[in-house]
């Protein structure tokens, strides 16, 4: 018995041993581009029908601009074909855009139809000198 044991445990070793070990390497935090390091976007009910919209744009640094250029509201009865009801525009809302700022964290406010579904299409931006960069995220569907 003595024996079985010794040798299972020496099996054990010379696996271990020959096993090859993985060297750690620092990850470098990847970025959305070389402007924009973080952004998300999403849609609640406020109750009644009342919709707000809310987006988080971080950017590499201070930038000229930061913020949400526009932001398409859809609508729809099924959760399944949508239309848009609502553009909001950062020159007709100007808390979607900040400026000389590193982040900018706002929303916008609809006035739906309580039980119809809600989405929206948000383009986020940050910008300094005359260049910049953008994306556009879709949020998930919510039921006003």
């Amino acid at each position: 018995m003595k024996k079985i044991s010794e040798s299972i445990l020496l099996l054990i070793v010379l696996a271990l041993c020959l096993t090859p070990v993985a060297e750690a390497k620092a990850v470098e935090p990847t970025r959305a581009s070389d402007y924009l390091d973080f952004y998300s976007a999403y849609v609640y009910a406020e109750g009644g029908g009342l919709v707000s919209v809310w987006f988080d744009v971080t950017a590499t640094g201070t930038m000229d601009e930061v913020g949400a250029i526009t932001i398409l509201l859809q609508e729809s009865s099924n959760n399944s074909t949508w239309s848009t009801v609502k553009t909001f525009l950062y020159t007709d809302y100007p808390n979607m855009m900040k400026y000389n700022r590193i982040d900018c964290v706002s929303g916008v406010y609809y006035s739906g139809i309580a039980g119809r579904y809600y989405r929206a299409y948000v383009t986020v931006w940050a910008g300094k000198g005359g260049n910049g960069d953008s994306r556009q995220i879709l949020t998930t569907s919510i039921r006003a």
